[in-house]
């Protein structure tokens, strides 16, 4: 499953000409507390904390 849990707003061209860049590298932390993933441009990393859940693959 996928689900929303952010947007990038952060405008890196112009009101005229708006350029966003993408998320990149989503991982998680290997206790499974915070999310990592990078704004491609201009190159920042963000730290999303949970709570997560594991969800049961389903067969």
């Amino acid at each position: 499953r996928t689900y929303p849990i952010a947007r990038n707003d952060l405008n890196n061209g112009t009101a005229d000409e708006p350029e966003f860049s993408e998320f990149t590298g989503p991982v998680f932390s290997p206790d499974g507390r915070t999310l990592f993933a990078n704004i491609q441009e201009p190159g920042i990393m963000l730290a999303i904390t949970g709570p997560w859940k594991r969800q049961r693959r389903q067969k």
